[in-house]
């Protein structure tokens, strides 16, 4: 069954880590396989995208949004196995255009992502429904922090129908052109070399260059 944008994903409780994302705009939800990180990566997303964001995701998801939504920047980005995609090489960039396109990125991955990014962190450390209670158990980290937070994901089981669980990450979906594509449009950049690394990504780049918007110098 399909969950529209907007759906009661259940309640976040304390709410705590929703302002921290904001601060530090980017967390690595981590765990073994099978743990629920994309789940709760989704329910984080879930917070934004209520507020207008839309959402960019290289896993099959019917919450993801037109290239033509996501070009104006502000979304959230879902980047599921990003610890295998992210390059040490890339987190400079990545960081300083975070910022620029009022962008936040969630990194569901059982590897780990470049260090710079693994001070926000979160893991699920109990499921409580084996024991009769619809709720898994978290705890989270800011970065410095050694002793982290409890938080409790209540009615998780709300978020299936968000996304494909068998549907399988190869790569980050684009996710960096993207970005790089959206800097550039905001800074009226120069011509940026086609991609073709995925359709959304192609929707985009066809709709910037048909504007122009990436042949004007800035």
């Amino acid at each position: 069954m399909k969950t529209p944008k907007g759906t009661d994903l259940g309640q976040l409780w304390p709410s705590d880590i929703v302002p921290a994302l904001q601060n530090f705009r980017v967390c690595w939800c981590m765990g073994r396989l099978r743990s629920g990180k994309t789940a709760i990566a989704f329910r984080l997303a879930a917070e934004y995208l209520k507020k207008g964001s839309s959402l960019y995701s290289n896993v099959r998801s019917v919450w993801t949004d037109r290239a033509d939504l996501v070009e104006q920047g502000n979304f959230v980005a879902v980047l599921d196995e990003g610890g295998l995609w992210i390059e040490p090489s890339d987190v400079k960039g990545l960081m300083a255009g975070l910022g620029k396109i009022r962008g936040i990125l969630i990194i569901p991955s059982v590897a780990p992502p470049p260090k710079f990014l693994q001070g926000f962190r979160i893991d699920r450390i109990l499921n409580l429904y084996q024991y009769g209670l619809p709720a898994w158990l978290y705890k989270w980290w800011l970065p410095g922090d050694r002793h982290g937070q409890y938080m409790t994901w209540i009615n998780p089981h709300r978020a299936w129908g968000v996304y494909d669980t068998s549907f399988l990450s190869t790569d980050d979906g684009g996710y960096y052109r993207l970005r790089q594509a959206i800097i550039k449009k905001l800074s009226g950049g120069q011509t940026l070399d086609r991609v073709t690394q995925t359709s959304v990504l192609d929707q985009l780049i066809d709709r910037l260059d048909d504007r122009g918007s990436l042949n004007e110098a800035g």
